[in-house]
């Protein structure tokens, strides 16, 4: 799934999708232009707890690699919350939030668990 989809729920979020259905890119070009950027940021946090790299995001286009959860319910919340910091800061706030909460939801990769003590074989 690419960030298109990210960036198409966050516009749904910052209220810019009309009647149509189309988003209205003559109010979200400012939006288009720093969604990449943010991408970047909310990713390399997410990525980071689920054990992958992070990439940077230079086009909407590209697909993500931490899943479609991600995708679909974790970084239209934060991506929201940056474009809306300036703007409305306390709908802004409400999405950080509800970003920080999904992203708790994201299942923890298991990690192999190293004795570097030898105490697994008895040898204490």
């Amino acid at each position: 799934m690419t960030y298109q989809a990210t960036f198409d729920l966050a516009m749904d979020l910052c209220d810019e999708r009309g009647a149509s259905g189309a988003i209205n890119s003559a109010s979200t070009s400012i939006y288009l232009a720093k969604a990449p950027g943010f991408l970047t940021l909310l990713n390399s946090e997410v990525a980071r707890g689920m054990g992958i790299p992070a990439t940077q995001v230079m086009a909407l286009t590209e697909t993500s690699q931490c899943g479609d959860y991600v995708i679909l319910a974790v970084l239209p919340y934060g991506l929201a919350a940056m474009l809306l910091a300036d703007e409305n800061p306390q709908v802004a706030s409400y999405y950080q939030q509800k970003f920080e909460e999904s992203k708790r939801r994201i299942p923890a990769v298991p990690k192999p668990i190293i004795d570097v003590y030898n105490l697994g074989s008895g040898g204490f």
